[in-house]
């Protein structure tokens, strides 16, 4: 009797005690919130105040971050600091996460009569549910940062005008949690704020914690900055599941420095997002921005809208160092964010009629027959009839993929010689009450007969008079060449410095470049607009390399042979900066401490294997042997008229990844 009575006393108390925890836990997370926020109010107050002081003696950027690092270092409860890029990351024990940013901390104050952009403006009516056909402007520094116009607000009612829909504009302190989760509800977003990257994560800066909670700061989805909030994409995905099928357009600095944006983003439902790399001018965007919406708003695809601004202002922004990415289903994050990615994503502006379903009626490929050389690609063009049917799901399948691979876009890649058969099969969507399933194919005939005629640029110190160079530099493991591409650059844009050869200067032999009238045209930091119209020589002085009519400094020593020489500079191929020089006046392009050097133009036959290093007929371990010995800086060991056949992943040289992916075809991996 007296062993129930002490089991059930047990029971008793362990019932007692349940509720008790229970009431405990919320008790205990409050008291732990509310020591995050006094510690970390704490260290914000520190902040401010020394900034204030440092501010006030004209203290550089570089006193002003270390002496944030030092304050967040010593602070109450904070467990992990780092430092980069004039940025700070400091977390508390509590887990929130907190981020300083010299360039967005030191934002304008209030603009003058523009009170009102703390406002909501919206053509929504109160009873009025979103569509896919409305369009979200998120404008928090609006008001607050006099570098933000009103282009992105002309913008959004433009492209709402276009769609039929109505637009929002969240602006000033506006932009809180809630604005946030109205993302939910629209068919175009835009982001037109200040962006952070920082430990890892991208975010979107705000002006306000309104709206956010204890568990958004300490669970990630939301990082503070002072009295300012910043988000990621976590955020998105955790409060909007539900996401139309959206495009997002995020104008800010380096939101897709990394991932963590836009696939929560895609996660959450949207369709495509688009950022950039790095931190981006405003000038560079709205160039972009303008070009790419004026195309949409022409009917086009996003993929050709995003080439047609690429072919308008190069491949990326011509003020600064930022390259466009873009995530969708169609478009995986890029390995390297900092190059030229090809897009496929097929999305477009929707209108009342893209509302309406239309079911397949019927699918072909006019083109019977492709040709592919092995490890290149070639993209097959279905005809899905009619025209703007959306009803439908696609899969593409190989018959051989020991031959030829297909990925979900319909790119072929060139495995081995043979022939595949290529299908696509389009079915209704599950959700429809339509039920149907067409399919159409092709035969992909792998062969390197099919080896397109493509060029790479080798870097020579030794050059023939008679042969023509061209002017470039590395970056990484990319060659530029003048030209080609848009550099690093805050107020310039690259020249056009081809056809090089040796030539007579005032009596001094030297390399000439020839800059065709009209051809290249250049940025004053006023915004004008300048025309190169003259300049014809190479000329290096001091940390410039202009275009002007001086002599060049280029040296140029002959051999005995009086056929051959090699070509050095007074500077050790290093500059600060390229550009025109007229009348003493610079426009340039900032280039610090890349390679200026001379390079060849190889040719790459229709006749060749490609990885066939050794000239031999075939492509095996071997040849990957050689191109990793070529990586590593034994540039004998592969004749000039073999080096265009070993860039594999023609990005322009050679190197490791080509020995890598050479070794992986060898092993049929």
């Amino acid at each position: 009797m007296k062993k129930i009575t002490a089991i059930l006393l047990a029971v008793l108390m362990i019932l007692a005690v349940v509720p008790l925890a229970a009431v405990a836990e919320p008790i205990e997370a409050a008291a732990v919130h509310a020591k995050m926020w006094r510690d970390t109010d704490a260290v914000w107050a520190a902040i401010d105040a020394r900034i204030a002081e440092l501010d006030a003696s004209g203290a550089s950027e570089d006193d002003i971050v270390n002496a944030v690092y030092d304050i967040a270092s010593a602070g109450k409860g904070v467990v992990e600091v780092a430092r980069e890029d004039g940025k700070v990351y400091f977390r508390h024990e509590s887990g929130m996460e907190n981020i300083y940013d010299y360039r967005v901390n030191h934002a304008d104050t209030l603009i003058p009569g523009t009170e009102d952009y703390g406002k909501v403006e919206t053509t929504l009516r109160s009873l009025e549910s979103a569509t896919d056909l409305d369009v979200l402007l998120l404008g928090p520094y609006y008001g607050q940062d006099s570098s933000f116009t009103n282009q992105y607000r002309n913008e959004a009612q433009s492209i709402a005008n276009y769609t039929q829909g109505n637009y929002t504009i969240y602006q000033g302190t506006g932009v809180d949690a809630n604005a946030c989760r109205a993302a939910e509800d629209y068919g175009v977003i835009i982001f037109d704020s200040h962006g952070v990257c920082m430990n890892g994560k991208s975010y979107l800066c705000l002006t306000t914690q309104n709206g956010f909670t204890n568990d958004d700061f300490t669970s990630g989805r939301a990082a503070r900055s002072g009295g300012d909030a910043l988000v990621t994409g976590a955020f998105w995905e955790y409060y909007c599941p539900d996401m139309k099928a959206s495009c997002v357009w995020m104008a800010i600095c380096e939101g897709m420095m990394t991932n963590t944006l836009g696939q929560p983003l895609l996660n959450a439902g949207c369709a495509v997002v688009y950022g950039y790399s790095q931190s981006v001018t405003f000038s560079g965007d709205y160039l972009y921005e303008a070009t790419f919406w004026n195309h949409m708003k022409q009917g086009e695809t996003f993929a050709d809208s995003y080439d047609a601004m690429i072919a308008a202002h190069g491949i990326y922004d011509p003020y600064g160092d930022a390259y466009p990415v873009v995530m969708s289903e169609d478009d995986d994050y890029p390995a390297n964010p900092d190059s030229h990615q090809t897009v496929y994503c097929q999305w477009h502006l929707p209108t009342p009629s893209d509302l309406v379903v239309t079911d397949v009626a019927s699918v072909s490929i006019p083109q019977s027959n492709y040709g592919v050389a092995p490890t290149f690609t070639a993209q097959i063009v279905p005809a899905i009839n009619p025209e703007g049917a959306n009803n439908y799901t696609s899969t593409w399948t190989s018959s051989n993929e020991s031959v030829a691979t297909v990925n979900k876009k319909g790119v072929v890649t060139g495995v081995a010689p043979g022939t595949a058969t290529i299908t696509l099969t389009v079915s209704s969507k599950p959700t429809s009450n339509s039920t149907y399933t067409y399919t159409a194919s092709t035969t992909v005939t792998v062969d390197n007969s099919y080896l397109p005629e493509e060029v790479m640029y080798v870097p020579v110190n030794e050059v023939v008079p008679g042969e023509t160079y061209v002017i470039g530099f590395t970056r990484g493991t990319k060659t530029i060449i003048m030209g080609s591409e848009f550099q690093n650059t805050s107020n310039g844009r690259n020249l056009l410095a081809v056809n090089a050869t040796l030539g007579e200067v005032a009596g001094k032999t030297c390399i000439v470049s020839e800059v065709t009238p009209g051809q290249e045209w250049v940025w004053n930091s006023d915004g004008s607009v300048k025309n190169v119209q003259k300049g014809q020589y190479l000329n290096l002085s001091g940390n410039y390399l202009s275009m002007g009519e001086s002599p060049v400094q280029w040296a140029y020593a002959a051999n005995d042979d009086g056929q051959t020489g090699t070509v050095t500079n007074n500077a050790n191929n290093i500059f600060k900066y390229l550009g025109v020089s007229n009348n003493d006046v610079y426009f340039g392009v900032f280039m610090s401490a890349y390679q200026i050097r001379l390079y060849r133009k190889l040719v790459r036959g229709s006749v060749g294997v490609m990885g066939d290093a050794d000239g031999n007929g075939v492509a095996n371990s071997a040849d990957a042997l050689m191109i990793m010995r070529y990586a590593m800086g034994d540039h004998s060991v592969i004749p000039a008229d073999r080096l265009a056949y070993c860039d594999l992943d023609g990005n322009g040289v050679v190197n490791s990844a080509d020995a890598l992916k050479l070794m992986r075809m060898s092993m049929g991996l």
